[in-house]
């Protein structure tokens, strides 16, 4: 369809600018998978986690440009989450290069939401000596009118303690969609 279309044909222009890049919500249902493989497969190598747990499809993925990834050796990949955090450490003699791509939803459980972040600080934890980036759509709420319904411009009204801490934790890193 158009709309799938249009998505791959923004991921071809984001892959040809960036070494490294992260999609999260990719849905995957292993057509879409196919479809950025064999778009990309050339100039990227990529790493893919879909689910379907809970009702929730979900999936995060991770592309890194072949020419940047010829400056690394090695490369092992995990699944913390399925669905929603992958992980890549590249090696490489100049040093090694942590990256992973989280998707949080607003739908997952406070429970669900602290425990991804706690498999999330883990991971980070254990890498030592090591750049860590991680990116993603966290989808935390800290105030009822942070989030509006596309189809009726209501608020959304659900605000996560989870939310609140990260926001109050790690101000910087935190970003606001605000309608215009």
């Amino acid at each position: 369809d158009r709309r799938r279309e249009f998505k791959l044909q923004e991921l071809q222009k984001l892959a040809s600018q960036y070494a490294i890049l992260f999609v999260e919500e990719t849905h995957d249902d292993g057509a879409r998978r196919e479809s950025a493989y064999s778009l990309l497969h050339a100039t990227h190598k990529m790493w893919f986690s879909a689910t379907d747990a809970g009702g929730h499809a979900g999936g995060v993925a991770i592309f890194l440009r072949r020419s940047f990834a010829t400056r690394f050796e090695r490369f092992v990949s995990s699944v913390l989450v399925p669905g929603r955090i992958i992980e890549v450490t590249v090696v490489g003699l100049q040093g090694r290069l942590h990256v992973g791509c989280v998707h949080i939803c607003p739908q997952d459980s406070l429970d669900d939401q602290s425990s991804m972040l706690a498999s999330l600080r883990d991971s980070c934890a254990s890498v030592v000596s090591t750049l860590v980036l991680f990116a993603g759509d966290m989808n935390f709420v800290t105030e009822a009118e942070d989030r509006v319904r596309m189809d009726d411009g209501s608020a959304v009204r659900v605000v996560t303690v989870v939310g609140r801490q990260w926001s109050e934790r790690f101000r910087e890193l935190t970003e606001v969609h605000r309608p215009e």
